[in-house]
């Protein structure tokens, strides 16, 4: 099988993006607010990043900070993720495109 491959700007954006949600959050989880070391900590999407959501509302919307959070663990990762069939994604996505946040 070949797997597709990040290209090395993409790396590089996401650990700037690490980067800047961990200082952003004062180095604590979204959802908790549990201190988490920088190495443990994970990039959850509130509208999830599913190739449809992707499709939807597109990479600017889906990769944009505003829609990201750092979580300490797949459970609050869980909890940070808005449905994407709602009309809440809808105006958030709106307001990420329009940026009104």
């Amino acid at each position: 099988h070949s797997f597709p491959t990040r290209r090395s700007s993409d790396l590089s954006r996401i650990a700037d993006m690490r980067e800047q949600k961990y200082y952003e959050q004062g180095g604590r989880c979204f959802v908790c607010h549990q201190a988490v070391r920088f190495a443990m900590f994970q990039l959850a999407h509130i509208i999830p990043q599913r190739r449809w959501c992707v499709d939807r509302w597109g990479e600017d919307v889906i990769h944009n900070s505003e829609n990201i959070r750092e979580t300490c663990c797949l459970e609050c990762n869980a909890k940070v993720q808005m449905n994407p069939n709602s009309i809440e994604a809808d105006q958030f996505a709106k307001q990420i495109k329009e940026g009104q946040l």
